[in-house]
């Protein structure tokens, strides 16, 4: 019985946090010689808890990131930074993860 109310607490917690992320969310475009990647911070709204970080490489010419958003929001595609209780963390390490880009050649803007 506990593990059942565990499970159901589990559903339910990840369930109300998942429609947080559809709040708001950040989104910059970086490319480098032929190749482009999306990265995109997902919260209520900016700094707040919780938090994802995604990275996704883009295909030439794909101009829509719906379906992968989609399945980002989903779950299906884990996020590469995450907090459930400090939002400026998803903060610092986007900027960190942007800066690093930066110094590999990588030329990335903010799009949202």
């Amino acid at each position: 019985m506990i593990k059942l109310l565990m499970t159901l607490f589990t559903v339910l917690f990840f369930m109300d946090a998942s429609s947080a992320f559809s709040a708001s969310a950040e989104k910059w475009l970086c490319t480098r010689v032929g190749f482009s990647r999306t990265v995109r911070l997902v919260a209520a709204s900016v700094g707040a808890q919780p938090c994802k970080v995604f990275d996704a490489k883009r295909t030439a010419g794909d101009t829509n990131d719906a379906a992968v958003e989609a399945l980002e929001d989903a779950g299906t595609i884990k996020p590469i930074f995450f907090s459930n209780d400090d939002g400026k963390f998803c903060t610092r390490k986007v900027k960190d993860f942007l800066d690093d880009k930066g110094a590999h050649g990588w030329s990335c803007i903010k799009l949202l």
